[in-house]
């Protein structure tokens, strides 16, 4: 089956579970997060948090004093902050279940935890590699690599140089056969409950009240401006800005020459620190400085990190060409990179599509960045129709995506083994894992199937 490593959260793009509200993470001027609601942009807990990401299952990721832990809307901690680093994963294992919880760190170990904060797998390892469908997790130990079950059972002990060793070695055909027996274990289910008993336990959470909202507007007394509460007839922010202007959900603020945002409850939202900040299309806030330009959206959030060269214009269809270090990509309003930045050329929106050309080829893109016609897909069937390592190799090469790159390895696997040259159809079959590929269970199997051959063959 498909093996999937697992990566740092990236602490802005984690969706909220679909029956928990969704809070998002804002990094205010002050340097301090909190959380507002992402539909509505009412504040749900205020920014006190040195760094926080997106609700996810009903809690939230926060840093205070260098520490990590998990916070629910209501500001309680779930887990208090304790740990140097907190990565939330989500799996699926065999017979559909579902497993979401965090690997952490305290002191240069690591381990895992669940949803609620319960210990699962101890701190104890030098790092915790990947998790297989197999059921077994690639964990590194006193400077060696081993494996473990769910249930932290070492199954092969931690004696091996590389991660890749533990895959290869003799251990691994009966360590397979371990977790077979495994899944169909009391040990294996009750392993599982824990983790899925704690997603019951927070996502049944619900939201407290928002932060009541204010009746916000902009005053000016000689020449500065001010955010000033109209119900309690009192300025939030004092006159303090050469410029403001209202920008829908938010004010546009210029102090000391530089622009920033606050939003309307008169949170700094966005420090004074560019050259300009302007309104394009129906929802976003470009913002320009050092002659570079970045999507703001209308929370005060960056809706996306990269410094473009340029950002077209956002149509009525809330998508827009931006171009870096001489390549093109499609970006939404909210920030999201619909697509690589990989074209030679996009042209700006007109009717729902925009013409590229990439690679001396050209076609259109639609507002969800897909391709008419789908080039490498196209190009994807020659190399399959080839039928040889260097079609698809010379291929790989024009897959700069890697969209394919797992079915190409798959491909090679299958011609190096019926060519016998079984350790290169291995080392292709595990790079088809690792890639993505369809129909992962078949190339696991052949996986499986391969190193018991070989082993025969000893």
């Amino acid at each position: 089956m498909k093996t999937r490593y697992f990566v740092a959260v990236a602490a802005m793009l984690l969706s909220a579970a679909a029956n928990a509200q969704e809070l998002m993470a804002v990094k205010c001027a002050n340097g301090k997060y909190g959380y507002r609601d992402e539909l509505t942009l009412k504040w749900y807990l205020q920014p006190q948090y040195d760094g926080a990401a997106d609700f996810v299952n009903g809690v939230g990721i926060v840093t205070v004093l260098g520490k990590t832990g998990l916070v629910d809307a209501e500001g309680k901690y779930v887990v208090s902050p304790k740990f140097d680093t907190m990565e939330y994963f989500d799996k699926t294992f065999y017979g559909n279940r579902k497993v979401q919880g965090y690997i952490v760190s305290q002191d240069g170990r690591f381990g895992v935890i669940d949803l609620c904060g319960t210990e699962v797998i101890p701190c104890v390892y030098d790092e915790i590699n990947k998790f297989l469908e197999s059921l077994l997790i690639v964990v590194k130990k006193n400077g060696k690599y081993g494996a473990i079950d769910l249930s932290n059972v070492e199954i092969i002990p931690c004696v091996e140089k590389s991660a890749s060793d533990v895959l290869n070695g003799k251990k691994w055909g009966k360590a397979v056969l371990q977790a077979d027996a495994y899944r169909e274990s009391m040990r294996y289910d009750a392993a599982l409950q824990c983790f899925e008993d704690s997603y019951k336990k927070v996502s049944s959470k619900t939201v407290s009240a928002e932060i009541p909202s204010k009746n916000t507007s902009l005053k000016q007394e000689g020449n500065k401006y001010g955010v000033f509460d109209e119900d309690a007839a009192k300025w939030i922010i004092a006159p303090a800005y050469e410029m403001a202007y209202d920008a829908y959900n938010c004010y546009i603020v210029q102090q000391n020459g530089k622009f920033g945002i606050v939003d309307k409850q008169g949170v700094k939202t966005v420090a004074c620190e560019y050259d300009e900040i302007s309104i394009n299309g129906d929802e976003a806030l470009v913002a320009r400085k050092n002659g570079k330009f970045q999507l703001i959206d209308l929370t005060g959030r960056m809706g996306n990190f990269t410094m473009f060269d340029m950002i077209g214009e956002f149509t009525g269809d809330g998508v827009a060409p931006v171009s870096l270090g001489g390549k093109y990509a499609v970006i939404s309003e909210k920030g999201k990179l619909l697509t690589g930045i990989r074209y030679d050329k996009i042209e700006e929106y007109k009717g729902g599509v925009a013409k590229f050309s990439w690679k001396g080829y050209e076609g259109t893109l639609n507002t969800e960045g897909k391709e008419f016609p789908d080039i490498l897909k196209k190009l994807y069937a020659e190399a399959f129709r080839a039928g040889t390592i260097d079609a698809y190799k010379k291929f790989m090469e024009l897959d700069d995506e890697g969209r394919f790159k797992g079915d190409c390895y798959r491909e090679m696997g299958t011609i190096n083994y019926n060519n016998r040259n079984d350790k290169q159809a291995l080392e292709n079959w595990e790079l088809a894992l690792k890639y993505g590929v369809e129909n992962a269970a078949d190339v696991e199997n052949n996986i499986s199937r391969l190193r018991k051959e070989m082993m025969d063959k000893r």
